[in-house]
């Protein structure tokens, strides 16, 4: 943070940070990072990217409002040494996804969303240096009712990727305005008329419909515009729910029943189900818990507190 970031600005970037991680799912990959003179990420023990779940989304949001309220400072922002630091942290991550198989990224969109209250540096000769390819688009947020200083740099920093340039005035505007990325995202998707279904984490059904799951597909735009190209644009989502009872109503029985189709699977087997994030949607001993972390093994009391604060960061080494 800049030394110009002070006030509402600091609370309303705080609010806007935390909106934004929440966007994100089990599909991505994110880290924080606070710049000003210097660039580091926000908890200095996550040197890489983590998985966007639920519980490493929470202790970002927790060690970001920490930072917040803690620290201060009158140092001027470095947008060349952040911008710097950023791009060689995705390089990595990229790299990662392409070469290794320790499950990191997907090689697929590369990203970086900036809060910031203005600044006249566009950082052109570092981008050109790092993304000449346009490799990684650059999310720009001008956040706080009256910036102190111009945002003309970093409005052309987010123009040079192909990125957009949004201003968050108000607390008001945090919500809707923090998704102004996902269209520009979706775009290529829609030009390819890739469809894939998403299904979501179990979750426990606020009706009393027991655990469930949701099935996504996204719904798009294919009509032509008036100069004959074609549309662009992400209408929104469609989806219904699933619930895991009627998962389990359709696996093989561990006994034949009368006048079924489905086979017998022996008297000590059983069926289970895991997503393609690796977390269990069905098995006998997995109960719906109402906590922080949703689900929970029939485990001690003991030996899940050491699993929880063992492995709270999934992907980082302890």
């Amino acid at each position: 943070m800049s030394g110009s970031t002070s006030g509402i600005t600091s609370n309303l970037i705080k609010v806007s940070v935390s909106e934004a991680i929440d966007t994100l799912g089990d599909d991505d990959f994110v880290n924080v990072a606070m710049f000003n003179d210097n660039t580091t990420f926000l908890d200095p023990k996550l040197t890489t990217f983590v998985q966007a779940n639920l519980r490493n989304k929470q202790h970002l949001k927790k060690q970001l409002k920490e930072y917040m309220e803690n620290n201060a400072t009158e140092e001027m922002a470095n947008y060349t040494r952040a911008l710097e630091f950023a791009f060689i942290s995705l390089d990595k991550l990229m790299d990662e996804a392409t070469t290794s198989d320790n499950g990191k990224g997907a090689d697929c969109n590369s990203v970086i969303l900036m809060f910031t209250d203005g600044g006249p540096d566009s950082g052109e000769e570092i981008i050109k240096k790092y993304n000449d390819q346009k490799r990684t688009r650059i999310f720009v947020y001008n956040v706080g009712p009256n910036a102190m200083v111009s945002s003309d740099g970093v409005k052309e920093m987010a123009c040079l990727t192909n990125g957009y340039f949004s201003n968050i005035p108000s607390i008001g505007a945090v919500r809707l305005t923090t998704l102004d990325y996902i269209p520009v995202l979706s775009r290529p998707l829609v030009l390819a008329g890739n469809r894939t279904y998403q299904w979501s984490n179990i979750y426990l059904d606020a009706l009393g419909l027991g655990m469930m799951t949701t099935l996504t597909l996204p719904a798009f735009n294919k009509t032509k515009l008036p100069d004959g190209s074609a549309n662009q644009q992400l209408l929104g989502v469609v989806g219904t729910d699933v619930t895991i009872k009627g998962m389990e109503n359709l696996v093989p029985k561990a006994r034949p029943v009368f006048n079924s189709s489905y086979r017998c699977i022996g008297p000590e087997g059983y069926a289970f189900g895991i997503n393609s994030n690796g977390y269990i949607l069905i098995h006998p001993r997995l109960k719906g818990q109402v906590s922080d972390f949703c689900l929970s093994h029939e485990i001690s009391f003991q030996k899940k507190n050491v699993l929880k604060s063992n492995t709270m960061i999934e992907g980082c080494s302890h």
